[in-house]
């Protein structure tokens, strides 16, 4: 993570910083396993803390111990 990735995301920022397209992103979203997500007006958002903590979550979820 840089200084240069925004603390507020676009879904096709966020589906970047996560490494989906952002076509999965919305399925995520829609099946409601995404991370956290909000609305301004039309447009959604995702907060860098909350796409951390969906990674976060992705690798304990996955984690296998050698």
């Amino acid at each position: 993570m840089n200084d240069e990735t925004p603390e507020r995301m676009t879904a096709p920022q966020a589906a970047k910083y996560l490494g989906v397209s952002k076509q999965t992103l919305y399925n995520l979203r829609s099946a409601g396993s995404g991370p956290a997500s909000y609305k301004i007006g039309q447009k959604l958002f995702f907060d860098r803390r909350d796409l951390d903590l969906y990674i976060a979550r992705c690798k304990a979820a996955t984690l296998v111990a050698g």
